[in-house]
């Protein structure tokens, strides 16, 4: 046949392969006809549906005809021919979905095989290839049970991730297939599981990489949300409670953690000791990256031609700049002492010795996945990290308090200050107590979330740890600091206001223990070590500003008196203070106050921006101050950021691992602490400091 036919051809076969696809019922939807036809009442949708099946498994029929056409007409040795092979086992497999035919099966994966072996090392296809294969070996291993079958499946997945040339995400792909695969089947194989995740975790780092926008970045990381926490569950099942958090530790925060390399107290500081203008180069090469990562559009059809190209423009020059970073960092690995700049966290042996106290302190992770939930305790200079199984805790709860506690807090307006304020509470300030029952022997649903989390949460992690009661909050006894790092849904929920009420005598965490939160522990690390280095009597002291009626904002009430009061307290401390109010301070002029003060309060209306944190901003009065002018400006000396404002601690469900929210971008920012004041969390300290 003359080429021109077969291109012909290819359309037709592709096509038909489409449109079966899209119709893609699998062979359990001929049992579900089945038992139609056994119902009276349904024998006419029966009859309906089997003509629909039919009408596919013709389609299907003819697509995979016209893909054996255009494989009869095309050379072996072209080098779109395992093209063809591949795009025809894709056709038979559908068809063994439709029929449940294991010979429709066997015929596609003998397909794949061919496809993948006719494939030059180093093509870009040859990991999706090799991921078909192993799908469709697993989907035999499903019904054979064949010890044989899982074995090549795996192999398949792990050919794939070896393929350096394919792009980050579909070997990504590959690595959490085998995972999976091995996780689902083999649980308490540590030979073979640890190898898996600990690629997959590494391939999260490169999905997410520089070259994308910031947008982007989270756009990747939302099809991979959770996958930390399955990894870390799967090492604890394994006894491997160090791995656990090692993985954690490098598959969460990744955006933030690409920020924290700009601000003082991160690796680069030791950069610049060794070789300033190198560190500076870095410095400038981010700071580059962050600007256009968070000032890129996408194209839509609305764009004029010149939009568009100057989109290419900006396109090419983030893509130019990513490779400048990449060239600067394999000159900075090369240098000695240097070899694990911007690498993932060390070990946990390291990780617990680099903890920046001797005694009172503990960091604790809360991992939650779909089949455990556990607890992870650091402890400064130990070489295990405490184990507390939470058996009676569990993902569905999480996310269940978690849709309860939004509710609740929607019922009583407490998601944004957007009504109205009464005159009490214009002086008074919006903050108030909400009735929650306890003169009442009704259910009420916010003491049951933190009822639950005070018993199947809290509690035994005190326990476990020996941690005593303090009853007499004014004896002279420091009671111990927990920082709190919970994982996915659970991040949203309020552990520090863990309680029970109801009873003569009420169980609480702050009986106990202070409680604040962390990002991960290499943020706390890096924090506290800024916190000590950042120690300057020129620039300690406090900032305020109210900005109580922003343009096209809702009033805020008592933002005024708010700050007025805090002014006073600090001057009769003797403490060096400045406070601004309304239009008297422009963003510009705020950000060189943030320079001059180590602690700011900022009493305002914020705005959390999801899908790109860096534009995420607080409303002034002229103007707005987003979290990505803050973070390019570098504020240097920054100690403590207390942020009385809405949504601010708020967080995103898609990408929970990022912890985006405002309170977390002020610490990428620099803060070593920072108080979240919004209405969801309120009173909650993401403090990364002493």
């Amino acid at each position: 046949m003359r080429p021109a036919s077969i291109l012909a051809l290819i359309p037709l076969a592709l096509s038909m392969g489409l449109l079966a696809n899209a119709n893609d019922y699998t062979f359990d939807s001929r049992e579900y006809v089945d038992e139609l036809s056994a119902r009276e009442d349904h024998f006419g949708d029966a009859l309906a549906a089997r003509e629909i099946l039919s009408d596919i498994s013709t389609q299907l029929d003819e697509a995979i005809s016209s893909q054996r056409r255009v494989l009869r007409c095309s050379p072996a040795d072209h080098p779109i021919f395992p093209g063809f092979l591949n795009n025809l086992a894709n056709f038979v497999l559908h068809r063994f979905k439709h029929s449940g035919d294991v010979f429709n099966l066997n015929e596609a994966i003998s397909i794949y095989e061919n496809a993948a072996q006719l494939t030059p090392l180093g093509h870009p296809e040859l990991s999706s290839r090799l991921i078909n294969l192993g799908s469709a070996i697993q989907a035999l291993f499903d019904v054979t049970k064949e010890t044989s079958d899982l074995d090549c499946c795996t192999r398949a997945y792990k050919s794939a991730v070896d393929c350096m040339t394919a792009p980050p995400s579909i070997r990504l792909d590959a690595a959490t297939r085998w995972a999976r695969a091995l996780t689902q089947h083999r649980p308490h194989s540590s030979d073979e599981i640890l190898p898996a995740f600990d690629a997959a975790i590494s391939l999260l780092a490169l999905t997410a990489g520089l070259e994308n926008s910031v947008e982007g970045r989270y756009a990747q990381l939302q099809f991979v949300s959770g996958l930390p926490s399955e990894a870390a569950a799967a090492a604890l099942t394994l006894g491997r409670t160090d791995k656990a958090i090692e993985w954690l530790e490098q598959g969460r925060c990744l955006v933030w953690g690409q920020l924290n390399l700009l601000c003082a107290g991160a690796p680069i500081d030791d950069l610049r000791a060794h070789d300033g203008r190198l560190a500076q180069d870095v410095t400038n090469v981010l700071q580059q990256l962050e600007r256009a990562g968070s000032t890129r559009e996408t194209a839509n059809a609305n764009m004029s031609l010149s939009e568009k190209i100057a989109l290419q423009d900006e396109e090419r020059a983030h893509l130019e700049l990513s490779r400048k970073w990449d060239g600067l960092l394999a000159t900075i690995q090369a240098i000695p002492g240097f070899e694990t700049f911007s690498q993932p966290p060390s070990p946990y042996a390291t990780l617990a010795n680099d903890l920046p106290w001797t005694e009172g302190g503990y960091i604790v992770i809360i991992n939650v996945s779909d089949d455990r939930c556990d607890s992870m305790v650091i402890l400064r200079g130990t070489s295990e990290p405490v184990h507390v199984a939470l058996p009676r805790f569990s993902l569905a709860k999480s996310n269940e308090y978690r849709n309860i506690l939004g509710t609740q807090l929607m019922m009583h307006n407490l998601r944004r200050r957007t009504s109205k304020p009464s005159d009490e509470e214009v002086l008074t300030r919006a903050l108030r107590r909400v009735r929650v029952g306890e003169a009442s022997h009704r259910p009420n649903p916010i003491q049951d979330v933190l009822r639950v989390l005070w018993q199947e949460v809290v509690k035994p992690i005190l326990e476990a740890l020996a941690i005593p009661r303090i009853d007499d909050q004014e004896a002279a006894v420091t009671l111990p600091r927990i920082w709190w790092c919970p994982t996915g849904p659970l991040a949203f929920l309020p552990l520090h206001a863990a309680r029970v009420y109801g009873f003569e005598v009420s169980e609480a965490i702050h009986n106990y223990a202070i409680s604040s939160y962390t990002l991960n522990v290499s943020f706390l690390i890096a924090r506290v070590r800024g916190s000590r280095s950042n120690e300057n009597e020129a620039t300690s002291g406090l900032f305020l500003t109210s900005k109580p009626s922003p343009p096209g904002a809702s009033p805020i009430p008592g933002t005024i008196r708010e700050v007025r009061l805090i002014n006073d307290m600090a001057a009769k401390k003797k403490t060096r203070v400045l406070k601004v109010e309304g239009d008297e301070v422009t963003v510009d002029e705020c950000l060189e106050y943030m320079e001059q003060y180590s602690s700011i309060h900022l009493a305002c209306h914020a705005s959390q921006d999801t899908i790109d944190p860096l534009q995420s901003r607080f409303l002034f009065h002229k103007g707005a101050l987003s979290l990505g002018s803050t973070i390019q400006r570098n504020v240097k000396n920054a100690d403590v950021a207390f942020l009385s404002a809405c949504e601010t601690g708020t967080g995103e469900e898609k990408v929970s691992d990022e912890v985006v929210h405002l309170a977390a971008g002020m610490l990428a920012a620099g803060y070593c602490r920072v108080v979240a004041g919004d209405v969801v969390n309120r009173g909650r300290t993401r403090d990364q400091g002493r």
